[in-house]
């Protein structure tokens, strides 16, 4: 059985809104950088472009979630 259309396109569309909706509001709170999601959205959209972009988008998204990586605590 073929996987539906809304699936195949809807899925992806909705993940990507979904984490633009999450980074936004971490930035609103200021728990992140402004520019944090305005790069993952540039990369997003590079990559909905072309799919030559997808190096350059993918850095771009990588680029936006690093201020998230998770730093180690110095044990008292």
């Amino acid at each position: 059985m073929p996987t539906p259309g809304l699936v195949l396109y809807g899925g992806p569309l909705l993940f990507e809104v979904g984490l633009l909706v999450l980074l936004y509001r971490a930035a609103a709170a200021r728990l992140l950088p402004v520019w944090a999601p305005a790069l993952v959205l540039a990369g997003f959209l590079a990559i909905a472009v072309n799919l030559n972009l997808l190096p350059v988008g993918a850095a771009l998204v990588l680029a936006g979630l690093l201020p998230l990586r998770v730093t180690p605590r110095p044990v008292a």
